[in-house]
């Protein structure tokens, strides 16, 4: 094979990645990501750039991906499997079980095995009249199971001295279980966040 078939090689594969494979879909990103979504640049007060640097802006992804394709399919090969290990990390964490620090708002908690419902705080978040942040957070009785609601008046909650009035340790990391059969197969539905 001459250089000029290897170089036609090697661009070929680069022009495919970039027009028909993932290579595209990363432009595309990209290319969003910089010119911005229209609603949070006015929020933001955040001025789109320019359409011709967003149109150069593409055209160099484009080259350079063509040109650098083995960088890029290394790139979106660790990307993948980054994604999957977030993907089996959250998994494994659901499998065990609700906790309070994994979940947010404000809804129903319902046991699947004895039909228990009961509405809980998982975590809501406000300001007090002077500006500072406040919040109500959720706990679970560790000796009883009873749920319990701490208010956060801009101080900071000292977790460990909380207890419930059985006298039992509050807490927000341990998986959340069933207060009338002590079942951990609970299921939640959020009513509100904020």
């Amino acid at each position: 094979m001459t250089i000029g078939a290897a170089v036609a090689v090697y661009a070929t594969v680069g022009l495919i990645l970039v027009a028909l494979g993932p290579g595209r879909a990363e432009i595309v990103k990209q290319v969003r990501e910089l010119r911005g979504d229209p609603f949070l640049n006015s929020m933001m007060e955040r001025q789109a750039p320019p359409e011709w640097k967003v149109v150069l802006f593409g055209v160099i992804l484009v080259v350079g991906a063509v040109l650098l394709w083995p960088l890029l399919v290394a790139h979106l090969v660790r990307q993948r499997t980054l994604e999957k290990r977030e993907q089996r990390e959250w998994e494994e964490i659901l499998a065990r079980g609700l906790q309070h620090s994994r979940m947010g708002g404000a809804g129903e908690v319902s046991c699947q095995d004895c039909g228990y419902v009961e509405g809980i705080v998982s975590f809501t978040h406000g300001y007090m009249d002077d500006g500072r942040p406040c919040g109500t957070f959720g706990y679970q009785c560790q000796a009883c199971g009873q749920f319990h609601n701490v208010h956060d008046r801009g101080s900071p909650v000292v977790e460990s001295a909380l207890r419930c009035a059985c006298g039992g340790q509050l807490s927000r990391d341990e998986v959340l279980f069933c207060p009338k059969c002590r079942s951990r197969k609970l299921g939640y539905q959020m009513e509100f966040i904020t």
